[in-house]
């Protein structure tokens, strides 16, 4: 099956870089609200700067920032989309707080979804959050 990194985008998008070459995906889904959409095409420069490509991007949701019920059902609803036909590497780095928490929650539902989070060391380290089954 094809990997796909879905990742949340909320106030910097060097998150999502350093997720994106940490995971090398073959595919992109971003996480964002309407005010952090913009930053997509930042993440695209710097990883151009960086020579490496931007894997293609699949799609974007849209949710709103602070509302955690909101971001759950979107967030499982995509789940419930792309689970079926890839590998799905969930990222919760770059997201806000709510994001994340949502993120976290609607991907419980799914056993198979690999959740990870990139830290800011230098080079960035990668870590898994492996679910008890």
């Amino acid at each position: 099956m094809k990997t796909i990194l879905i990742a949340t985008l909320g106030g910097s998008y060097k998150t999502v870089v350093n997720a994106v070459i940490q995971h090398n995906p073959e595919f992109l889904w971003i996480v964002c609200t309407p005010q952090s959409e913009n930053k997509i095409s930042d993440i695209e420069a710097e990883l151009k700067k960086q020579a490496i490509p931007m894997p293609p991007l699949l799609g974007k949701t849209l949710v709103i920032h602070d509302d955690l019920s909101h971001i759950f059902k979107q967030v499982k609803h995509l789940l419930n989309q792309l689970n079926k036909d890839y590998v799905v590497t969930f990222d919760l780095t770059g997201g806000t707080v709510p994001m994340s928490l949502g993120a976290w929650e609607a991907s419980s539902y799914f056993t198979d979804v690999i959740i990870s989070w990139v830290d800011n060391t230098e080079p960035p380290k990668t870590h898994i959050l492996n679910r008890p089954t």
